[in-house]
């Protein structure tokens, strides 16, 4: 998995509010990877007041995708093990569900410090509007 750190270094970090962004935990959900495309390609952008605002106030972490082994290997809803990730979340096995263990020790370790939002972006083939 990756993680992406976006902020602005102008201020120091204690100071910001955190916020992790995660998609893709069901590999089926592509439309989540569009989506966090479109995350990172705003909150980047140069010269954009807006843009320049959050990285000033936040720190954003990012993991575009949470289940690479799912998608590689065409599970719609699963990892590489057969599980449903998005289903692990309260006690996580180390070995099992590396992909949810390490990601919630992270989190954990940062509430501590600053972090204030959770988004896990999901799409959905069959809710309406």
């Amino acid at each position: 998995m990756y993680l992406i750190k976006i902020t602005n270094k102008s201020k120091s970090n204690v100071q910001k509010q955190g916020i992790v962004i995660t998609a893709r935990c069901h590999p089926g959900e592509t439309v989540g990877s569009f989506v966090m495309e479109g995350v990172i390609t705003n909150l980047i952008k140069t010269n954009c007041p807006i843009a320049d605002y959050l990285r000033e106030k936040c720190i954003f972490y990012i993991v575009p995708m949470i289940n690479p082994d799912g998608v590689c290997a065409g599970n719609n809803r699963t990892s590489l093990a057969g599980v449903d990730l998005n289903r692990r979340w309260r006690k996580p096995d180390m070995v099992l569900l590396p992909e949810v263990f390490y990601l919630k020790s992270f989190i954990e370790e940062m509430t501590s410090d600053h972090i204030t939002i959770f988004v896990d972006l999901h799409g959905h083939s069959k809710k309406n509007n």
